[in-house]
């Protein structure tokens, strides 16, 4: 989950960082 991390760091917030995470991990 590291890039999950990054990405949370990145983002505003932990709700964006989440949805950003889903729509990620749909793919």
């Amino acid at each position: 989950m590291y890039w999950a991390k990054k990405i949370l760091e990145w983002t505003a917030g932990p709700d964006e960082a989440l949805s950003i995470a889903i729509h990620l991990n749909d793919k």
